[in-house]
């Protein structure tokens, strides 16, 4: 008589039947087993039945969800950020614009309103005029014009500007209204806290209205005695005409330079005669209406040294 194995048994072995692990004859026991015990049958077919994962708990599904929102979150932020530098690059183009450093101007003052009027021309092609502001700094404040690419918000290059004085020194270019409407010229400014001949005689353009030059100090020790040597052949009464001329260069070299006391110089004429002058402090201060010295005090003062002199 066969005998019989117990369920236990068979049940410990059906993981290993389920996958296939038993030997041919043990496999061939179970399968009998499992034709008789209705039991043991049921429990083979719920582990040999695969249980089908639910859509919405699936690790697998929800770290899937995961990464996708991540890398919607991540494209979503990119496309923004290009929006918003596409946004920022387009407004500063074509609205805001940035400080056009070398525009052209003219000024006009009203001494009565104290208002200044300044109209001009934005510089560089395919320019327009977008808007200005008053940039205040420590003791001046500034014009500040603003130029961008031309559209139909901005499409003009010329503009047209009207400002009350300001309280503190109004720089607009190269030129310097004061709150009480004086205008100190781009020369005057220049020429400010410019203590030593060579620069001043550079700021002045004596080159430009001369031609070329060399200038060589004459004396060791201050007070300097300095000479100006022309290189431009001119006709006698041109050269006479042009030293006439320097007399006026040389009281502005010897006001803003303290520590000279001469200024000599020399023009040839085509045929060969030299035309030699000079300006001593005592003969610069007879052309002037105040003591020398005080031209050097602000650029107001050189301003009025240049215009009492009709240096422009």
């Amino acid at each position: 008589m066969k005998k019989r194995i117990s369920c236990e048994i068979i049940r410990d072995l059906l993981p290993l039947y389920v996958d296939g692990q038993t030997r041919p004859d043990t496999s061939r026991i179970i399968s009998e087993h499992l034709s008789a015990c209705p039991e043991c049958a049921r429990m083979y077919e719920e582990m040999n039945t695969p249980f089908p994962p639910a859509a919405n708990d699936t690790p697998s599904d929800g770290l899937g969800k995961i990464r996708r929102k991540a890398r919607m979150d991540t494209l979503a932020a990119v496309c923004a950020a290009i929006l918003v530098i596409l946004i920022v690059t387009l407004f500063k183009l074509f609205v805001y614009g940035s400080p056009d450093s070398s525009f052209s101007s003219m000024i006009e003052i009203s001494g009565e309103t104290h208002t200044i009027s300044v109209s001009g021309t934005v510089s560089g092609q395919n320019k327009a005029y977008s808007h200005y502001k008053i940039e205040k700094q420590e003791d001046t404040c500034r014009l500040i014009v603003y130029s961008c690419m031309p559209s139909f918000i901005h499409g003009r290059d010329t503009f047209s500007i009207e400002l009350a004085a300001q309280d503190t020194p109004l720089k607009i270019g190269g030129l310097t209204i004061t709150p009480d409407c004086k205008v100190i010229g781009a020369m005057a400014n220049a020429l400010y806290d410019n203590a030593e001949p060579a620069d001043i005689a550079d700021k002045l353009g004596l080159r430009k209205a001369f031609g070329g030059f060399s200038l060589k100090l004459l004396s060791t020790s201050a007070p300097y005695k300095w000479e100006i040597v022309f290189r431009e052949h001119y006709s006698y009464e041109t050269a006479k005409s042009k030293s006439a001329l320097m007399e006026k260069y040389a009281c502005v070299m010897l006001a803003l330079s303290g520590t000279s006391k001469e200024i000599n110089w020399c023009f040839v004429s085509d045929d060969g005669r030299g035309i030699s002058s000079s300006l001593d402090r005592n003969d610069a201060e007879r052309m002037l209406k105040s003591p020398i010295q005080e031209y050097a005090e602000s650029p107001e003062a050189v301003q009025q040294l240049l215009d009492e002199l009709g240096i422009f």
